[in-house]
């Protein structure tokens, strides 16, 4: 039983790594893509 609860914990951890991996290069992306958006559509 412990070995079971051990291995979802570690894989809970590993989800949790991965989306606030995933969310730290997306949000930067993010803002670099509206803040070419905006200057683009200004220069128009």
């Amino acid at each position: 039983m412990m070995k079971e609860s051990k291995l979802k914990d570690s894989i809970m951890l590993r989800m949790l790594l991965t989306v606030w991996l995933a969310l730290l290069l997306l949000i930067p992306a993010y803002m670099i893509e509206s803040i070419i958006n905006e200057r683009s559509h200004r220069k128009t």
